[in-house]
């Protein structure tokens, strides 16, 4: 579906294929620790129910959730940031909301096509939404959104003579699926791995590790205002904000 009075996108312009390997569960801003812990970095305020929405705290005097990432359902962020009241004058969050839901029905075809290959397993196992769309702000231009999607089954798709890196790169592709869907997304590929200590993992898995941490910091800060978004500074690489986790 593509979506009509779409502004031209001022962000990343090209696909953005992340880490060989993917999966969501949870993560800190070393490179590696986070998946291995697993525990969702969630303030006391958050464990406390400040939002009567969800379990999503509520916004900072700057507009931000503090920090730390919270694992929500797709309801509990359609009911906080599409249908509460404070959005309701806007004109892009529906939009973005819509596209966000296009573009995942696009991964369910593929799921779908992959057939036998896939089972019983998940293909996208969980989602990062973060950004402008993750705070208070009216009108936001897009979903940042991180899909982790499991590198196994690629694999085994692959092997199978399956199509996977056309679909897959088409998915990736955020200029595109910016103008069709609002969404700007970054594939990321699981792999399992032991441990992140030193003979827990293989080289192949670093990478995922590696980008997980990175993401998750990276999602973190918040840019002074007027900072050009290709160039974060040094005085932005505070962990500032929060974000949200959907486990599939």
């Amino acid at each position: 579906m593509v979506l009509a009075g779409v502004a031209p996108h001022a962000g990343p312009a090209k696909s953005l294929l992340i880490a060989q390997e993917v999966d969501g569960i949870r993560l800190g801003a070393c490179p590696t620790v986070g998946d291995h812990w697993s525990t969702t970095r969630q303030p006391p305020a958050a464990r406390r129910g400040t939002c009567s929405l969800s379990r999503i705290p509520e916004f900072d005097s700057d507009g931000h959730l503090p920090p730390g990432r919270f694992s929500v359902t797709v309801a509990e962020v359609q009911a906080r940031f599409v249908d509460a009241p404070m959005f309701e004058d806007s004109v892009t969050r529906q939009t973005c909301w819509e596209g966000f839901q296009n573009y995942m029905a696009l991964w369910a075809k593929y799921k779908d096509s992959l057939g036998d290959v896939i089972g019983e397993s998940s293909l996208v196992r969980c989602l990062w939404l973060a950004g402008s769309f993750i705070s208070s702000k009216p009108d936001p231009n897009n979903i940042d959104l991180t899909l982790f999607v499991d590198g196994d089954v690629l694999d085994a798709a692959k092997q199978d003579g399956l199509p996977v890196t056309t679909p897959v790169a088409r998915l990736s592709n955020r200029d595109k699926n910016f103008k069709l869907h609002r969404v700007t997304p970054i594939i990321v590929r699981y792999r399992y791995f032991k441990s992140p200590f030193k003979h827990g993992f293989y080289s192949s898995e670093a990478e995922y590790m590696r980008f997980r941490g990175g993401l998750d910091d990276f999602f973190s800060r918040v840019r002074q205002p007027g900072e050009d978004k290709q160039a974060p500074t040094r005085e932005t690489g505070d962990w500032k904000r929060g974000y949200v986790e959907v486990m599939l």
